[in-house]
């Protein structure tokens, strides 16, 4: 009778397969239903982006808890004795009690509904594509200028100004302002006018993720520059490219620097952070401060800071970031290579200031910041970037590893660094200290290719930071050139040579003709 009356709600994760199983079970004819799927459940509340995640998943974004799922009693065959363990016992009550609670606070958000005839500012909305299929953004709504007219735009009774505060679809295009997309608007917050028709009410979720801090000035006379975190992961086997994000000389990724905590001053420049309800390992943090003091110990036998200026690339400071090898399921992975990202290269002063000058003149007025965000191609082939000297770049690596390496996934509970990273965390210090990272002095790694005549003159530049630029870039062109399937090993040394003959004779006639 509980299982077959509609009226009694059953709620868990994939509930609806468990009462099919019950029903085959019991071989019953009359159907058991009643299930609610948490997860969809959730999904209709916006409070995860879809609904396949898992019920840790779920546990961990609304009640902010970890739920253990990955213990040996979840697929033990002993859940038919009939006498159960204690951590039997523990795991069964957790996986009844979690989803009651999180129905329970699921409960308290209302599904997005149709705007309201009288619109209050500051409500929470969701903004839909063209056909109303696919959430692009949440934002809040605003109230009307007196002239009922923004950005060149009349406000008629279909349109509303709404204050977009979360960009879920960067690519996705406003129609009220000529089919622009969102990522052109800038970083969020931004104000834009929607058709309401494209709008929905819903109860904004309480959790959010951490924002910037405001730039800050490094000791070398470069800026740090903050921005708006990015979806790109640069801590991979093979630095990734992202045309939504700045693009190095050298087709590798960069970004404006993000701090470690985003309520909390900037921990890279050496200020104190307060890291809030993050847990961290004692076990990793008392083995990575090993591994540094071993570090600045043998460091500290040597020459302080070595000013060798080297005629050849003893480290790629892109393979940097290949030599930690982090977990993919981390949720902190992403974070912590922006923050490294970002405290290797920063923009240089000059080139910030001059862009941000020209950027003040634009109507309406932009800032680098906003550049950054719309334009990031076309301003890192205007803005240099520099890394810094050892004595400076030293310190900010070693503290952005003290405070990222011993925190704790929120799910998993595994620290970002394991014994491997903490000891290639310590191998990465140690080249630092020997200047192989850093550029070297007085030694332009930057050449003026061109003057932008549509913008003051501002220089073009062309990088060569990196081994790609030195090697003509074999790397790029060698897979193309090589069989894919069914060669011999002699068939595949014949086309290595004859590939490596040619690229030479090819770089020999270009230096030449330069």
């Amino acid at each position: 009778m509980l299982l077959t009356n509609p009226r009694i709600r059953k709620v868990g994760r994939m509930v609806n397969n468990d009462l099919r199983q019950l029903q085959a079970a019991f071989h019953s004819q009359i159907p058991f239903v009643g299930g609610l799927d948490l997860a969809a459940y959730a999904k209709e509340q916006q409070v995860v982006p879809n609904a396949k995640c898992s019920l840790a998943d779920i546990c961990a974004a609304v009640l902010k808890n970890c739920l253990r799922k990955n213990v040996s009693e979840r697929t033990s065959t002993a859940w038919e004795h009939a006498n159960l363990s204690s951590e039997q016992l523990h795991y069964a009550a957790c996986d009844a009690y979690v989803p009651l609670i999180l129905h329970h606070e699921l409960s308290k958000f209302s599904v997005p509904r149709p705007l309201p005839q009288e619109l209050v500012p500051s409500t929470s909305v969701l903004l839909y594509n063209a056909d109303n299929t696919a959430i692009i953004a949440k934002g809040q709504l605003q109230a009307e200028p007196p002239q009922r007219v923004f950005d060149n735009i009349k406000l008629t009774v279909c349109h509303t100004l709404v204050k977009i505060t979360e960009v879920i679809v960067p690519a996705a295009l406003i129609s009220s302002h000529s089919k622009r997309a969102l990522k052109s608007f800038g970083a969020p917050p931004f104000s834009a006018v929607c058709l309401r028709s494209h709008l929905c009410v819903f109860d904004a979720f309480l959790f959010h993720a951490p924002k910037s801090n405001p730039p800050i000035m490094s000791a070398n006379d470069v800026m740090v520059v903050d921005s708006q975190p990015s979806s790109l992961d640069p801590v991979v086997d093979t630095p990734a490219a992202d045309d939504a994000l700045p693009v190095d000389g050298m087709g590798t990724t960069l970004h404006a620097a993000m701090n470690v905590d985003g309520s909390v001053l900037d921990e890279v420049s050496g200020q104190e952070s307060n890291r809030g309800s993050r847990e961290i390992d004692l076990q990793s943090q008392c083995y990575g401060q090993k591994v540094l003091a071993e570090v600045a110990r043998s460091t500290s036998d040597s020459v302080k800071w070595d000013t060798t200026l080297r005629s050849r690339v003893l480290k790629d400071v892109f393979h940097v970031f290949n030599m930690l090898r982090l977990s993919t399921t981390h949720g902190l992975r992403k974070e912590f290579g922006h923050a490294l990202r970002d405290t290797l290269f920063v923009p240089d002063k000059e080139d910030y200031m001059r862009i941000s000058a020209w950027a003040a003149t634009l109507q309406p007025p932009q800032t680098f910041e906003q550049l950054c965000a719309t334009r990031p191609t076309w301003l890192w082939k205007r803005c240099r970037r520099v890394i810094p000297p050892p004595d400076i770049l030293y310190p900010m690596v070693e503290k952005l590893f003290e405070v990222y390496g011993c925190l704790l996934d929120a799910s998993t509970k595994l620290p970002l660094f394991n014994q491997a990273n903490w000891k290639a965390a310590g191998q990465i210090l140690g080249l630092i200290h020997q200047a192989f990272v850093s550029d070297p002095p007085d030694i332009p790694l930057y050449t003026v290719v061109a003057a932008d005549r549509k913008a003051n003159d501002l220089p073009i530049y062309r990088c060569s930071r990196g081994t790609n630029f030195t090697e003509g870039g074999v790397h790029t062109h060698l897979l193309s050139r090589l069989p894919l399937n069914g060669s011999s090993p002699e068939h595949l040394c014949a086309r290595l040579s004859e590939f490596v003959l040619v690229h030479n004779l090819r770089v020999c006639v270009n230096n030449y003709m330069a």
